[in-house]
């Protein structure tokens, strides 16, 4: 019979299996084929304008795209895909930087990018627009599973052994039970169960069971006695019911993740807005408006100047940094101020966090 250990080496391998074969479907999808044959069938718009660039929630640099003045044929390119903004202007590197799209309309695409400043390459023109794969995600996982497989002599090792069957779970003993009026016998009994259970507990049940309702219960009583409760799904949308549920229950909760991939309804209840509407962001937005003024003064500057051009120019993009820099730091104030006065902090399958503006 294997180890935890070994299990989680085999996932580790899975993983990499994975991470492996898009990475060879993404060079056949895009680096082996033509790019007439990728802009017929949709995965790459070319030419593309930049319209407009801003910095948006999270000190993303966002860009608005303007797509090909031509017809294209339809197109994947939707809210929350990973993308490659690129140049063709060097045959050789290929120079690119990735986002991801937080508006999808019939003319343009809005991007939030990776990036905090604008690549030089994107101010010459020849731009085009890839569907990219999210390798960072395998990254992540990766990371957990080592972290898993690694641990000892801590709680994290405690619950792997639990978890693969190695240790039996601890229950509380000798504590009566209790039951709230708008629960049924085993929704009851299952509150009960998540109530004792020091290590983990399990509700099952067929869909309208009540489980949503049940586990919503569960997390009320634990803030009882727990400062903060982590709260986590397979999925955004679960994560986004969940989220209103426990809003409707008066519970500060936060949702954590990339605002692309948070439903409009919970939308207000995430970090960015969160962080958008401390006191301190007022100030925040400031610094970065004039790291955005000092930025574009610098690019004003074209290629062919002389000694005191190239000077200022740097000057001015030292200076742009460092207003950047000070507003990351205000940002990181607000960011713990948000997360340490919230009951509840809520992420899903999102492999990117939000951050505040």
């Amino acid at each position: 019979m294997k180890t935890p250990q070994e299990i989680l080496d085999h996932y580790i391998e899975l993983v990499e299996v994975e991470r492996q074969e898009e990475r060879e479907q993404f060079r056949k999808r895009f680096l082996e084929t033509p790019l007439d044959q990728r802009m017929a069938k949709g995965l790459t718009l070319y030419p593309v304008t930049i319209e407009e660039v801003k910095v948006g929630l999270g000190d993303r640099l966002v860009v608005e795209i303007n797509k090909p003045q031509k017809e294209e044929p339809s197109h994947v390119f939707q809210v929350g895909n990973i993308v490659s903004l690129w140049s063709n202007t060097d045959a050789k590197k290929k120079p690119f930087t990735t986002g991801v799209i937080t508006k999808s309309r019939a003319t343009d695409l809005v991007i939030a990018l990776d990036k905090d400043e604008l690549p030089d390459w994107a101010h010459e023109g020849k731009l085009g627009l890839d569907l990219y794969y999210d390798e960072r995600t395998f990254n992540e996982m990766q990371k957990a599973l080592k972290a898993m497989k690694e641990a000892a002599g801590d709680r994290s090792a405690l619950l792997r052994e639990v978890l693969f069957g190695e240790d039996t779970p601890y229950v509380r003993k000798g504590e009566d039970a209790y039951s709230l009026p708008d629960l049924n016998d085993s929704q009851n009994e299952a509150l009960r169960l998540i109530h004792l259970a020091l290590d983990v507990a399990i509700v099952h049940g067929p869909p309208g069971t009540g489980k949503t309702h049940t586990l919503i219960h569960s997390i009320v009583h634990s803030l009882k006695r727990e400062k903060q409760v982590l709260v986590t799904a397979p999925s955004n949308l679960a994560v986004d019911l969940l989220v209103e549920k426990l809003a409707i229950a008066g519970i500060d909760v936060v949702r954590v993740g990339h605002p692309a991939r948070i439903s409009e309804v919970v939308l207000q209840r995430s970090l960015d807005v969160q962080c958008a509407i401390h006191p301190a962001s007022r100030n925040i937005k400031e610094l970065r408006k004039e790291a955005d003024k000092t930025r574009k003064q610098a690019f004003k500057f074209k290629r062919s100047f002389g000694r005191a051009e190239r000077e200022e120019r740097k000057r001015l993009k030292l200076q742009a940094r460092e207003l950047q820099k000070e507003a990351k730091r205000q940002e990181k104030a607000v960011l713990k101020s948000v997360l340490d006065r919230a009951q509840v902090l809520a992420s899903g399958d999102d492999h990117e966090y939000g951050q505040c503006e």
